[in-house]
């Protein structure tokens, strides 16, 4: 079975929030803002803080251009579901992203969070498939 991923022509930025929780509905939320609207503090390095249905939740704004070389998220649609796992499936994008906010529980963000660890590997996977350099052995000290 072959993927397709195409960028869509009309495609718009939106601002991307991950809960730390599960909601049964797929598809667009056009008044999500009207019943979770975030406060940022003066002092960022406190994070951000909201309430999802009475819940304290704590959140950390992660800019994805600064993670790499300029990376940027995307939503994908799939216009047609596929009748069988064997067709073809052909996905587009609708919206992207360049900066993500991550939500807590109650808790504080922190650099030990598992978005900003998962980030992390971002930077390895590029020094494992990069191309290989060499360094010259540093030289001995003078005796």
């Amino acid at each position: 079975m072959a993927v397709h991923l195409k960028a869509s022509a009309s495609e718009h930025a939106v601002v991307a929030d991950l809960l730390p929780c599960r909601i049964a509905h797929d598809g667009p939320a056009p008044n999500a803002r009207s019943f979770f609207a975030p406060t940022v503090p003066e002092d960022l390095s406190r994070g951000q803080t909201c309430t999802f249905r009475g819940r304290l939740l704590r959140g950390s704004t992660i800019d994805l251009a600064n993670t790499g070389e300029g990376y940027h998220g995307f939503i994908f649609e799939e216009p047609r579901k596929p009748a069988t796992d064997q067709e073809e499936r052909h996905w587009v994008s609708s919206k992207g992203f360049s900066q993500l906010t991550y939500w807590n529980l109650e808790a504080t963000p922190t650099p030990q969070d598992t978005v900003p660890k998962a980030l992390g590997w971002i930077a390895i996977a590029e020094a494992l498939h990069g191309p290989a350099t060499t360094h010259a052995a540093p030289a001995p000290a003078p005796a």
